[in-house]
């Protein structure tokens, strides 16, 4: 059975990646559009005109341009900006982009705080934040989004973070249109990147600044209110159990440094990524369970045994938060710290 509703693509509650992506040596279709049989003239027919309608495509969208929007390499003279992300890879835009496609629902949710939410022309199916988002077409899954229907947008930018694939990122530069990848692995400090780098991309650094610096003060403000807390309690963050498997968040894995920072000891730092086990779990019994607000997990924990005679199940302290607060690793992770926090310490000030 399980109980975390945001698992699928697009949350941190699996593993990222951990392998840098890299362009291939040499330019090659991408994989999705090879996918015609040896022998049959049919396929081999839809795959020409698939194949025709892409290069037309490419035709409107990179009309008038003279050279490439983007160059790989050192910073270059003249570019509107240079950047670097998370796999090192440098881009150099020649000017501000005006149409970016979002793969990751904490990019999209940190470029609509930027105020460049006109900007984006297109979303996965999972970014559902703010409201507005809604609006703006969807090209699919984080992990298989429509490689045509992008191409369809004529994006200046593409952004993506956990969960992009190396695939994906092939197609997409052999297509000549750039990516920035912005991965968050355990560090708070990546996240202020993150945010900086995306408004140096849409110009507007200063309200990026103005971001990071009442995140900065919010953090700050928690971590000295449970500094002095008389109990650091356990806490078990339930990603799935039973038949789906006993999923948590391991000691080298963003969740576990919230719950540190929100005055709390992970009950899953005895192992790295995210495989856990019900017997682990009752040799080290957590004094808090916390699932997602839309799991209904403590009424099903309740009634599934063997974790329904867990402690914290029996005793009423299995607690429910807004697990995008906390999965999705972008602005409003301070959100999911503050309450976090106020879950592990009741009637807690954390006033900045």
């Amino acid at each position: 059975m399980r109980i975390f509703a945001p698992q699928k693509p697009g949350f941190s509650g699996v593993p990222p990646l951990t392998r840098p992506l890299r362009a291939p040596s040499i330019p090659c279709a991408p994989r999705a559009f090879c996918n015609f049989g040896t022998s049959s003239n049919e396929n081999r027919r839809a795959f020409c005109i698939r194949a025709a309608l892409i290069f037309l495509i490419l035709l409107t969208s990179l009309a008038g341009c003279g050279k490439p929007r983007t160059e790989q390499g050192g910073p270059a003279a003249g570019a509107a900006v240079a950047i670097t992300d998370s796999f090192g890879r440098t881009l150099n835009l020649n000017e501000y982009p005006k149409r970016i496609v979002s793969l990751a629902p904490n990019m999209t949710e940190t470029l609509f705080l930027l105020g460049a939410g006109d900007c984006i022309v297109g979303r996965t199916d999972y970014c559902d934040y703010p409201p507005e988002a809604a609006k703006i077409p969807s090209v699919g899954t984080i992990t298989t989004p429509n490689i045509e229907h992008i191409i369809s947008l004529r994006p200046d930018l593409i952004v993506g973070s956990t969960h992009f694939q190396k695939e994906t990122l092939e197609a997409l530069e052999n297509l000549n249109i750039p990516v920035y990848l912005g991965i968050i692995y355990s560090d708070y400090e990546e996240i202020f990147d993150m945010i900086m780098t995306l408004g140096r991309i849409v110009d507007k650094t200063g309200v990026a600044e103005n971001i990071v610096r009442g995140m900065r003060q919010r953090k700050k403000a928690v971590e000295e209110a449970v500094q002095n807390a008389a109990e650091k309690p356990r806490v078990y963050y339930m990603i799935s159990y039973g038949d789906a498997g006993d999923y948590t968040a391991g000691r080298d894995t963003f969740i576990s440094a919230l719950i540190k920072s929100a005055g709390g000891l992970n009950a899953g730092d005895d192992i790295e990524g995210w495989r856990y086990s019900v017997e682990a779990l009752f040799r080290d019994e957590p004094d808090i369970i916390l699932c997602g607000a839309l799991s209904g997990g403590a009424q099903a924990l309740a009634k599934t045994p063997p974790y329904n005679r867990l402690k914290a199940v029996r005793e009423g302290r299995v607690c429910e938060i807004d697990s995008n607060l906390l999965d999705r690793i972008g602005p409003r992770n301070i959100e999911g710290l503050e309450m976090l926090a106020k879950i592990l310490h009741s009637g807690l000030d954390i006033s900045p």
